[in-house]
């Protein structure tokens, strides 16, 4: 090394330096080793220590630069090097110079590259805030969206989102480590790409054309646990009219445009809609209950409606407890000989609890209680029905409500359907009306047909479409107004 080299602050940074490196291979060996590492390790390997390791070369530098300085206060150096290629000493460190620098490009190259990987994995997504990320992270886990990486659905192709994500995650850190965030965490996420530059990656509207059919099953509150079956069929819709039907997509196919107005901030209530056809031709609806003030509507922000818009929770579902407890006893994960299962799970997941390890001893001290209580032959003749029961419920709260994020089924309402929020009918609720007398349709059949209804082993069909029948006795119903009205999740 050059005599310049032999300072305090040099011999210091290079200690630095060379632990860093040292520490940062080994590191780097185990997560290796280990497959899928703490996400913890993996900040420390890829964030925390390159920066040191750079700090401590950059001392290197600056030592040697102050050492040079002195010396040429003190008339004991020249003012710039010189450099002698034909003497062997400088042509040595001229070499030793270019190899190192080599090799530092090399290492740069190396660590950015790790760290770019690093930062863009579903583990540094997921796992690093762990307080924060537990919920959305775990509803992922169980999502359609399991296999997506999380920056191909938040960030996507292109640098200058990726720039924009790192801008924005450097405040998130800082949110983080002084505990600046919100509980729940506000929706929808202002700055969130266009879905047009990310659904349709995968999700191509133009080339979507036919139906589906979904079937749900359902289970009443009584001591049978009565099933009831619907079975819809939903034209989906798309770039090819089937059967001269355009579908539920016909709002996001490339030839139309649907633009509105929401007057809260979680776009739940819109009041202004402007539908654009393929001619141009332009027809405004509002919401003649509650229409927007002319001035508010001067100003304010005029979205576009996209995927994002109804399927605003495609990768981070919270069910409700009612839907979550009917799939389970569709799938039999929880058994419908307990008798009263349905009410008791329902009741046991939405008592309020201040943690998930709360809810969970909760919710097996009141099903063992009601059981022994008011059917102790059945807890005796099977006790596993039970037990396995509540090891299912605890799962079900667990993936869906937690408690110290205040985060559940009603922080993140779902708009695709209307059953448990208003969803389709924030527009397709009959009050949406243009000047010249047109409505936006609140039909029933307009996004759905149901072809079968009814107890699964009596089910009603005709695929030409029938009217609803509800499961409960429509006498007791009032004011049949819109499905989630009743249906909050709660409600058996």
């Amino acid at each position: 090394m050059p005599s310049i080299y032999h300072n305090w602050m040099s011999w210091l940074s290079t200690g630095l330096a060379g632990y860093t490196l040292s520490l940062m291979a080994i590191l780097h060996l185990t997560n290796v080793l280990l497959g899928r590492p703490n996400p913890y390790l993996g900040v420390l390997t890829y964030l925390v220590l390159p920066v040191l390791f750079f700090l401590g070369l950059a001392g290197i530098v600056v030592g040697m630069w102050i050492e040079a300085r002195r010396r040429r206060r003190e008339g004991v150096a020249p003012l710039l090097p010189v450099i002698d290629l034909n003497a062997v000493v400088p042509r040595r460190r001229f070499v030793q110079f270019w190899v190192g620098s080599f090799g530092f490009v090399v290492l740069l190259s190396f660590t950015a590259y790790s760290g770019y990987h690093y930062t863009e994995s579903v583990q540094f997504c997921g796992e690093t805030c762990h307080t924060v990320m537990k919920p959305t992270y775990t509803a992922y886990q169980g999502s359609a969206h399991a296999r997506v990486p999380c920056t191909e659905c938040h960030i996507g192709p292109g640098a200058s989102w990726w720039v924009r994500s790192k801008l924005s995650g450097t405040y998130q850190v800082y949110a983080y480590v002084f505990d600046r965030y919100e509980r729940p965490i506000p929706v929808p996420i202002e700055s969130l790409r266009p879905a047009r530059d990310t659904c349709e990656e995968c999700h191509w509207p133009a080339k979507l054309y036919d139906s589906v059919l979904r079937r749900r099953r359902y289970f009443s509150a009584d001591k049978a646990n009565t099933a009831w079956e619907v079975h819809l069929e939903i034209p989906v819709g798309g770039g090819r009219r089937a059967l001269d039907v355009d579908g539920v997509h016909w709002h996001v196919l490339p030839q139309n445009q649907v633009q509105y107005v929401a007057s809260d901030a979680r776009r739940q209530v819109i009041p202004w809609v402007k539908a654009i056809g393929p001619d141009g031709r332009e027809v405004v609806f509002e919401d003649v209950e509650q229409p927007l003030d002319p001035a508010v509507l001067a100003t304010a922000e005029v979205r576009r409606m996209d995927c994002i818009d109804c399927h605003n929770q495609p990768s981070h579902v919270f069910k409700p407890p009612v839907r979550a407890v009917d799939e389970a006893l569709a799938f039999g994960a929880i058994s419908p000989r307990l008798p009263e299962i349905k009410a008791a799970a329902v009741s046991a997941l939405t008592a309020s609890y201040p943690s998930q390890e709360a809810a969970e001893r909760s919710i097996r001290s009141q099903l063992t209680e009601f059981y022994q209580t008011n059917y102790p032959d059945v807890v005796r003749s099977d006790p596993s029905l039970l037990e396995t029961a509540i090891q299912e419920l605890t799962d079900i709260y667990r993936a869906n409500i937690f408690p110290e994020m205040k985060t559940d089924w009603r922080a993140y309402p779902s708009n695709a359907g209307h059953l448990f929020s208003p969803g389709c009918m924030r527009c397709h609720d009959g009050k949406h009306k243009s000047a010249d007398g047109a409505v936006i349709p609140a039909d029933c059949d307009t996004c759905h047909r149901i072809v079968a209804q009814g107890p699964p082993d009596r089910l009603v069909t005709n695929p030409s479409g029938m009217p609803f029948v509800h499961p409960m006795d429509e006498s007791e119903i009032t004011e049949p107004e819109a499905c989630w009205e009743c249906h909050d999740g709660t409600a058996y």
